[in-house]
């Protein structure tokens, strides 16, 4: 029998191998057809600083505290890791006392947790500004060490108006906080995942300054709390209507779901069929309510989502890939075959001969459909939310302590 294991370098290359891990245990977030770096493009530039794999709001004021409380507490970060690890195991059994645990992060793991809510959120804390410095979450030691050296050797002197302003200037080049200014106005952090009022004005007013720009942003500008009640991306788009920012990236992504759920749809059915499934026609039935769903599009073409391909930098295997599979729906019944070729060749190209399903029959066997996608009862299908359903609990969070 083997073990595989991996060694790492860096701690940064552990938290990066975490994240991979920590996504592919989420529901729909599987991308084996390579299509992921456009999704999170458009999720990106709608709902900045988010994952997939956040739970709640108040995450984003809990790890900044901690990581003060712990910067307070101590003079030696040598064992950094260690303490980071031990205070947020620590704010997890208090959150266990607690009456709202709805999103507690570690809540059946406990002390077993892998992935701390200081990494899943450190991105988050970084592009609202409430992280002030561009560190990973492996740098904070040092930055914590240096910090504590320059407070234990700078000693400010208050003899001349020169000097004062020598002191100024040395607060703003080599005095810096890991935490934002503004963080420390805050009353006593409760430790409970409901926001305060105090809390939620804070974090809103973080987004509206650093991703102004953002879908995110306007939803807290103009206090649309009514977006908490649509039920998908699509039909949010819908209830926002044209002149809102980003308008016409919403609809290529809504675009982008309903065509190349499509590939999906075919992937599933064709591992089925390789497998020896008994769900072969429910795969069918999908299919065609899908070029059903198609045919009723208008305008669509191989180079309709070009601009979204660079504007994100996709690779051009990735957008060789959806222009292929674009042409091909043109005319499906002329180009049958050639959409299951398309999908075999991504699908090889991305996991090779020993992972590949559609090439490996036994491997096929081994899948648990479906794939990439979820179903619904009327045999319709969901592909891509763009983390909507995450950013909903987000801003239920913050709509919640504002309304206190």
């Amino acid at each position: 029998m083997f073990n595989i294991g991996w060694v790492f370098y860096s701690e940064k290359q552990r938290e990066n191998l975490e994240t991979i891990i920590s996504m592919t245990q989420e529901p729909g977030t599987l991308d084996e057809l390579g299509l992921g770096s456009v999704r999170d493009g458009f999720a990106n530039l709608f709902f900045p600083g988010t994952t997939t794999i956040q739970t709640r709001a108040k995450y984003f004021i809990l790890v900044p505290w901690i990581l003060n409380e712990i910067y307070r507490k101590n003079d030696d970060f040598t064992a950094f890791r260690t303490i980071l690890r031990r205070e947020e195991i620590r704010v997890i059994e208090l959150l266990l006392k607690t009456e709202d645990q709805s999103g507690l992060i570690g809540k059946e793991a406990k002390e077993r947790l892998k992935r701390m809510p200081s990494s899943i959120y450190w991105n988050g804390l970084k592009t609202y500004g409430i992280i002030t410095q561009d560190l990973d979450l492996s740098q904070v030691r040092e930055f914590f060490k240096r910090r504590k050296k320059f407070e234990d050797t700078y000693t400010p002197r208050r003899n001349t108006r020169e000097d004062l302003m020598a002191d100024d200037l040395r607060e703003l080049t080599g005095n810096q906080y890991l935490v934002c200014e503004g963080f420390e106005k805050l009353p006593q952090i409760n430790v409970e995942l409901p926001l305060t009022k105090e809390e939620a004005q804070f974090l809103k007013v973080k987004i509206l300054e650093s991703v102004p720009q953002s879908l995110l942003a306007y939803i807290l500008r103009v206090n649309l709390d009514g977006i908490l009640k649509v039920s998908s991306f699509e039909e949010m788009v819908k209830v926002l209507g044209p002149q809102v920012p980003l308008a016409s990236e919403q609809k290529l992504a809504v675009l982008f779901d309903k065509i190349m759920q499509g590939a999906y749809i075919r992937y599933n059915y064709l591992i089925s069929r390789s497998a020896g499934y008994s769900d072969q026609d429910d795969w069918e039935l999908r299919w065609s309510f899908y070029k059903n769903s198609v045919s009723q599009i208008d305008g669509i073409s191989p180079s309709m989502f070009d601009g979204i391909y660079r504007k994100f930098k996709i690779s051009n295997l990735t957008s060789d890939f959806c222009r292929a599979w674009i042409n091909g729906i043109l005319d499906f019944e002329k180009n049958s075959e050639q959409l299951d070729k398309i999908i075999s060749q991504r699908e090889f190209k991305l996991k090779g001969p020993s992972r590949s399903r559609l090439s490996n029959r036994t491997v096929a066997q081994k899948a648990v459909l479906p794939i990439g996608i979820s179903l619904n009862d009327d045999s319709s299908v969901n592909y891509l939310s763009y983390r909507f359903a995450v950013v909903q609990r987000l801003l239920a969070d913050i709509f919640e302590g504002l309304r206190k």
